[in-house]
């Protein structure tokens, strides 16, 4: 994976006490949150790949990193547009501690009662 990889930008420079004490420890508070709400993650979504729309509610690590970054004050999102390749992330742009996101639910598993 790591020989794959690419840097796209830089998410955050300067004093340690900014960087290291400000930024990191709201983006692992906002880490924290995200855990404790112990959503349901969708491993693909037809919706965004296939056709093209914006993912649905689709909520996945691209949904916690936007998240995490924005808490963090770092604009990712930014750094990710800039690149060209945010279609590559499924899921961006989904701020998971918003008030107002209606988080997706995984329906429920039913039980198939013709197997032996």
């Amino acid at each position: 994976m790591w020989a794959n990889s690419e840097k796209l930008g830089e998410l955050a420079h300067g004093p340690y006490d900014s960087v290291v004490r400000r930024n990191w420890t709201d983006a692992l508070t906002a880490a924290d949150e995200i855990n404790r709400r112990n959503l349901d993650y969708k491993m693909d979504d037809p919706s965004y790949e296939i056709v093209g729309g914006d993912g649905g509610q689709i909520q996945n690590s691209n949904s916690v990193a936007y998240t995490v970054s924005k808490a963090g004050g770092m604009d990712a999102d930014e750094v990710l547009q800039d690149s060209g390749k945010g279609r590559l992330f499924p899921g961006w742009g989904r701020d998971l501690l918003d008030p107002d996101y209606k988080p997706y639910v995984a329906p429920p598993v039913f039980p198939n009662a013709n197997t032996p």
